[in-house]
């Protein structure tokens, strides 16, 4: 019984309906208890599919869940994102022929939500430097008011975090309203964004992981529907 089709497309919905809930709410949709068994059903259908004889799809999965915990344990991703991230890799640990597909669109997510956040950190600066954005809190230079802080520090800052636009409601607020901050804030496992300080104030970004997530499985899995 192949079961791969409906295992693909369990888990596409799993991460594409939860892009939704992350980008706007960073949350994800439902309890533990929804995803234990949402879980349970995939490994089912794995196993159904023939999944206890394939050695390679159960190293997949062991180590799938190896990454989860990892970077849930690194702070790399929130209790939500972690719980996703094991139902993929028990229900979906190869597909279409590409081996450790949960390890891949894991380590593949991160690294691009990564690249983006400090993208989007360098732009926002940019634009501070360049006169584009203007609030007293901010300064005239990018984290001008930190002056506790060192050189060192304020040179990681500008690629790790930024000065808070109006439009912005995830972030966390880095500094301590003494004049300096700390970059070992982090937006991750924490519900600080609902208080990350007035607009100006220094923060980091509290980005969406599960999008990446999904980003990262159709990277991965596209060249095998077009070939």
């Amino acid at each position: 019984m192949d079961t791969e089709l409906v295992r693909l497309l369990m888990v596409l919905g799993v991460l594409a309906a939860n892009s939704y809930t992350d980008v706007r709410y960073r949350t994800v949709l439902g309890s533990d208890l929804h995803y234990a068994c949402a879980g349970g059903v995939g490994f089912a259908l794995f196993l159904l599919g023939g999944g206890w004889a394939d050695a390679g799809a159960l190293l997949g999965l062991a180590a799938g869940v190896t990454l989860a915990l990892g970077l849930y344990r690194c702070r790399a991703v929130a209790s939500g994102d972690c719980v996703v991230l094991l139902v993929v890799s028990v229900t979906l640990p190869a597909a279409l022929g590409v081996p450790f597909l949960p390890v891949l669109a894991g380590l593949l997510g991160v690294t691009i939500l990564a690249l983006a956040v400090v993208g989007y950190n360098v732009a926002l600066n940019v634009s501070h430097m360049a006169g584009l954005y203007r609030h007293p809190a901010a300064g005239r230079r990018p984290f001008a008011a930190c002056d506790a802080a060192g050189a060192l520090k304020k040179a990681a800052a500008f690629f790790a975090a930024h000065h808070r636009r109006p439009w912005e409601r995830h972030v966390v607020r880095i500094d301590d309203g003494r004049g300096g901050f700390s970059l070992r804030a982090t937006p991750i496992g924490t519900r600080g964004w609902e208080k990350g300080g007035e607009e100006g104030r220094p923060v980091m970004v509290a980005a969406p992981v599960i999008p990446f997530l999904l980003v990262s499985v159709i990277l991965l899995l596209y060249p095998m529907f077009v070939v």
